[in-house]
């Protein structure tokens, strides 16, 4: 669906699910006041989405800079694909939602704060162009394949409040040359 490059989404619209408008051409959507569900991967692959909208009538999300967030920005739920550079996540976030920055070629860097404590499962798979990422130490939980192919990743150092490394974490993360782990962690 590369040739759709606008989406009209009806105000009856409460929820949207995975992949729902993934590789299409779109550059900017705007959301429906009603929704309350979304999927993080939901525009998976459109690499030119720099923005996604959502009125301030909505009880569930924000937009932050297009950027998609809980109401109270505490959990960062979509990061639009074509967005680039560093990013630096707001100090209000305490949760990365699972698929937030999935397929994200262009961010080099993302600066995560301290109020941080979980990263959902595949939050940066493909993010083949990152190339720095710092998790802090008050990150209690990763996700499965939270990395997953971050090929641009060439060091990480896991938080000593992990105890698990979960499954195919680091996946094909082919450019890494460094991998911290503290004595934390009891379970690869």
């Amino acid at each position: 669906c590369s040739n759709v490059t606008s989406i009209t989404i009806p105000d009856s619209v409460t929820s949207i699910g995975e992949v729902a408008f993934g590789a299409t051409g779109i550059t900017s959507i705007d959301l429906p006041d009603a929704l309350t569900s979304i999927s993080g991967d939901s525009f998976q692959s459109c690499n030119n989405l720099l923005s996604i909208n959502i009125s301030t009538v909505n009880a569930s999300f924000s937009s932050i800079s297009g950027i998609l967030f809980n109401k109270n920005a505490s959990t960062l739920v979509c990061f639009p694909s074509a967005k680039s550079g560093a990013y630096s996540i707001p100090t209000s976030v305490t949760s990365i939602g699972d698929r937030a920055f999935s397929v994200i070629p262009n961010v080099t860097s993302i600066a995560v704060p301290d109020s941080v404590t979980s990263i959902g499962d595949y939050a940066f798979q493909n993010c083949s162009g990152l190339t720095s990422i710092n998790v802090p130490d008050g990150v209690t939980s990763i996700g499965r394949s939270a990395f997953k192919r971050c090929s641009g990743l060439t060091s990480i150092n896991i938080p000593t409040g992990i105890t698990s490394i979960p499954y195919s974490m680091l996946f094909r993360c082919s450019g890494l040359t460094s991998i911290t782990i503290p004595d934390s962690v009891t379970s690869i």
